[in-house]
């Protein structure tokens, strides 16, 4: 968090309110076929959003380099682009249309996802494939599982901070028969 809060303070001066959202997301792609491991991949994505409020508009920028300078750049475009909107308001907002928010959270689980290793995964989606095999004529079993475990840090320049954890999976089986 403190690398959100000391680039905030890197904000221009006629700014008048600012935030920033890291999210970090692990996800992963399963697939048993017939009982065999098919395909495995995970991959994972973390950037940082920057939002900025200046004469009653928002501006916005994404940024995937998270150090300070990177910060620094993401919140400067954010402020460039609310400074080249206010000239064309429809509506102007004020700083209460983003209310301080101070909580940590994270969804409830048994068991955290990022405790299952690959191999146990595979190992599920596996056995799937043969509880679907029922009679001779299941000719082709599929489970799959799609895990998401995202992490989300928020900060802005009235002092809110958040974190939050969510996990998420998706699952399906299929059985194809004569």
């Amino acid at each position: 968090m403190q690398n959100l809060k000391a680039a905030l303070a890197t904000l221009p001066k006629d700014a008048e309110w600012a935030g920033l959202r890291e999210v970090r997301e692990v996800l992963s792609h399963r697939v048993a076929r017939d009982a065999r491991p098919e395909q495995s991949h995970s991959w994972t994505t973390h950037g940082v959003m920057a939002e900025v409020l200046h004469q009653g508009q928002f501006g916005y920028a994404a940024t995937a380099d998270l150090s300070p300078s990177g910060l620094k750049s993401a919140l400067a475009a954010a402020a460039e682009q609310a400074r080249a909107a206010a000239s064309f308001a429809v509506n102007r907002f004020e700083q209460t249309a983003r209310p301080p928010v101070h909580r940590p959270s994270s969804s409830s689980h048994l068991q955290p996802l990022l405790q299952k290793t690959p191999a146990e995964v595979m190992g599920r989606l596996e056995e799937m494939c043969g509880w679907l095999k029922t009679s001779p004529k299941i000719v082709r079993t599929e489970a799959f599982a799609l895990t998401a475990a995202t992490q989300i840090r928020f900060a802005t320049s009235s002092g809110s901070e958040a974190e939050q954890a969510c996990d998420l999976i998706t699952l399906a089986y299929n059985a194809t028969a004569q």
